[in-house]
This record gives C-alpha cells, structure tokens and sequence, in this order.
C-alpha cells in the first residue's frame, strides 16, 4: 500500500524498482534524483516511468536569462549540449573571476584567504545554475534555487510547477 517510492541507486536501478513495483500491483508516486535525468533511466523506464519527479541544480531548458545565454553560447562553441559538469564549471570560474577581479582592484594580495573572503562578500551574482538566475554565497556556500523536474509522458524532462 506504499503511496510514495523514493529508490535511489542508479538511474538503470531505479527504473527498473519502479517499473517491478508497477508489476506487482503498486502505483506509487516516485521521487529521485538528478541522476534519474539520464537518457538510461527513460530507456530503461518507458511509458512506467512517466510523472517521476527529480531534482537538478541544471536543467538546459530552464527559462533565465543567464541560464538561455549560457546554454546558446555552449551548444554554439562546442556543438554539443551543455551539462551540468559544464554548467558548474562556468558557474564556478565565473563568481570565481568576479571574486578575484574585485581583490586585486582592490589592490589585495592573491591569497587562499583573501579570496575566500572576496567570495563571500559578492552579493547574488547572475547563475546558470537554479531556476531563478541568481546564485549568492552565505557561509562560504554557493546557494542557489534548484530545479523540481517531472518526466512527462513524451519522456521529456519538464519543469514541475
């Protein structure tokens, strides 16, 4: 009688424990995780796995601003898909490079130290990362909104609002 089902292996795992509790009768709602967004979870998964629901920090067809900038810029340099590896990367050098440009033009030393405290004195900072297209550090944390994602019946990735 299990109303919610949370597996959390892999993406191939997943599918397949939602697709045998279907088979033994339950038809839970199910959460996982980013890895659930693989192409190996909906092959695997089919039409069992539609109105599973997962969370991401990056989701290509998100609607901000630096997120849209982001994803055009990549997809026209590298003729690929952007990721969420590259997504974090860039997100990563970017406040990075914020971070130190305002040290040195503050005439500080190029320090572990300095530059951990430049990072936390940024103030939100335009992201490509979360939903709302601003990412702050607070307590030395890159703190951004993230995506809630549900598999639709098409087998694509949607934002769930």
């Amino acid at each position: 009688g299990a109303d919610l089902l949370i597996p959390n292996f892999n993406s191939t795992q997943n599918a397949t424990i939602i697709k045998q509790a279907h088979s033994l009768g339950y038809k839970p709602k199910t959460i996982g995780h980013v890895g659930d967004l693989s192409n190996s979870f909906t092959k695997v998964g089919g039409q069992e796995v539609v109105g599973h629901i997962a969370n991401s920090a990056f989701f290509p067809g998100g609607s901000s601003a630096p997120l849209k900038t982001f994803v055009a810029a990549f997809t026209a340099k590298y003729n690929i898909p952007a990721t969420g590896p590259s997504a974090l990367g860039y997100q990563s050098m970017r406040v990075t490079g914020e971070a130190l440009g305002r040290m040195l033009d503050e005439g500080k030393a190029a320090t572990p130290d300095n530059l951990r405290v430049a990072l936390g004195n940024l103030g939100p900072q335009p992201s490509v990362l979360g939903s709302s297209g601003t990412a702050a550090f607070v307590d030395r944390i890159l703190r951004y909104d993230g995506f809630t994602l549900i598999l639709g019946p098409d087998l694509k990735w949607q934002e769930w609002k």
